[in-house]
């Protein structure tokens, strides 16, 4: 089945994920110095580094459109969540946007949230029309919080 694809909004959706990942590394610190903060950073580095493990570099992209020879992966944390690199990417700069808070870095980490969350959507459109049993994984999965959304 041929995905009509927008290559423009791939490409800004991304820019604006980095810009603001980049934004909240350089104006603060890299780790998180209180133990509740530092948990929450490791705990999203780990759902990461696990997320990329399993889903393996041949299938890995930070553009949202489905790389050619791509499959679904529903195994690790894909079996609670469609979205893991996305949430680990927020509870990391959450922790270190709330270990070095300023309101404009509340503000940054806002609209990294929004932008995800509009890539999330626009992925999950591209994905359903790839695979065939995309609906079917939809329904068994979250978004992001395992149980919740």
């Amino acid at each position: 089945m041929r995905v009509k694809r927008y290559p423009w909004q791939s490409t800004l959706l991304v820019t604006v994920q980095m810009v603001g990942i980049l934004a909240i590394l350089f104006t603060g610190p890299i780790v998180a110095r209180r133990p509740l903060l530092l948990l929450l950073e490791l705990l999203g580095g780990g759902i990461g580094v696990w997320a990329l493990l399993v889903m393996r570099r041949a299938t890995f992209s930070v553009m949202p459109d489905v790389k050619a020879g791509a499959r679904l992966v529903g195994h690790g944390p894909y079996r609670w969540i469609r979205h893991p690199m996305y949430l680990a990417v927020l509870l990391v700069t959450g922790a270190l946007v709330a270990a070095a808070f300023h309101w404009w870095r509340l503000g940054i980490w806002v609209i990294l949230l929004v932008d995800i969350l509009v890539k999330i959507a626009y992925e999950e459109t591209l994905l359903t029309k790839h695979y065939a049993a995309y609906g079917a994984y939809r329904q068994q999965t979250k978004r992001l919080l395992p149980y919740l959304y």
